[in-house]
């Protein structure tokens, strides 16, 4: 299931593939605006300007913290540091050139971030995956009107789960079709704040 939602609107796609096609399909080849995303690694491949999530980070950072203490509880308060600046930063009114002066500070330091725990042999693995990540982990201090997390989409998906649960999985493409419109619209109404029972009675009746 794929979740792609806005300030004001929600689009559900249910394919069979987790490649760069349903991304396609909705952002087209050329999109121009800022996505905010997971690490999945079909995205850098069609959008320019990304936003990668610092839940997903820190979840992870915290959960390496739990499990291995030392360097990795110490890495992780640092990135809760550098989130916290972060924040400050998208909201802070400041000019063109600063935000690109500020965002050029935060890439070197989590440059060090990542040099550091390389020489751990229990952080290396994680340290690749916040290099591979590197140039989209600040995006929002240059564009602030993007979020830092794409915890808006998944929010969204956790809907999509829980009627997955309740109707089990979909055994054909009519009910796939089906059930990405339904949900499309339910959550599409509901971020613009709209009556869902009385939309969707609404809709069937036209």
């Amino acid at each position: 299931t794929w979740g792609f939602t806005t300030l004001s609107a929600t689009l559900f796609l249910i394919r069979k593939s987790r490649g760069q096609a349903p991304v396609e399909e909705v952002l087209g080849n050329n999109y121009q605006g800022i996505l905010n995303c997971d690490g999945l690694q079909v995205y850098p491949k069609k959008v320019k300007k990304i936003q990668r999530c610092w839940a997903h980070l820190l979840r992870e950072s915290k959960w390496l913290a739990e499990k291995e203490e030392g360097q990795a509880r110490l890495l992780y308060q640092e990135l809760c540091e550098l989130f916290a600046k972060l924040k400050q930063l998208r909201i802070a009114v400041l000019a063109r050139q600063e935000r690109k002066r500020q965002h050029a500070l935060l890439i070197a330091h989590m440059r060090r971030l990542i040099g550091r725990a390389k020489a751990y042999t229990e952080l290396r693995t994680f340290a690749g995956k916040i290099e591979n990540g590197l140039a989209h982990w600040f995006t929002c201090v240059l564009y602030p009107e993007a979020e830092p997390t794409n915890n808006r989409a998944e929010r969204a998906l956790r809907e999509m789960v829980v009627q997955r649960k309740i109707t089990g999985t979909l055994r054909n493409e009519r009910g796939a079709h089906s059930t990405e419109v339904l949900m499309t619209c339910i959550q599409t109404w509901k971020l613009q704040g709209l009556n869902t029972f009385s939309m969707l009675r609404q809709s069937l009746s036209s």
